[in-house]
């Protein structure tokens, strides 16, 4: 696991954490809220609950008029590079966390490469997967700052 810079992280003004559901995004994310003294925003926070797909149900002119207010903040959730692409928003640093479960393995490998390859059934599963495939956030794309966190689920 790569240890997060806490000097570069204290530099950037928008930082997102992406990553798996049920990674530890939110619990980090308030971890660094915390050590850091600025904004947090998850995107769970502007979502309609209307049973659509995840990022149909973001309210995203609420989303950025909040991001806008704040000059320095911690944006959480899945998807994140295209929920923030959608609202023409840009980022200085990228978080991702892929979940390692001992017993299973990589909780969203499972479903993205291989013979083996599983069909996701949850419909966030199958956007999620969709939304790596596509933006690919777990690459070192052209971000500015990015950080693959591995997390164990047999991490208090």
């Amino acid at each position: 696991m790569e240890s997060l810079d806490y000097t570069k992280l204290a530099s950037c003004s928008r930082i997102i954490i992406d990553g798996d559901p049920g990674a530890g995004k939110t619990t980090l994310a308030k971890k660094l809220v915390k050590d850091l003294g600025i904004k947090f925003i998850s995107f769970d926070d502007f979502l309609l609950e209307n049973g659509a797909p995840y990022c149909e149900q973001i309210r995203y002119k609420i989303l950025q008029k909040v991001i806008l207010e704040n000059p320095k903040n911690i944006i959480e959730g899945v998807c994140a590079i295209k929920i923030l692409a959608k609202i023409g928003l840009q980022f200085d640093c990228h978080i991702f966390i892929q979940l390692f479960n001992g017993a299973l393995g990589w909780e969203m490998g499972d479903y993205l490469q291989g013979p083996t390859r599983k069909e996701p059934k949850s419909k966030l599963t199958k956007e999620v997967v969709k939304y790596y495939q596509d933006f690919k956030p777990f690459e070192n794309s052209n971000q500015p700052e990015i950080y693959y966190v591995l997390l164990s689920n047999s991490i208090a």
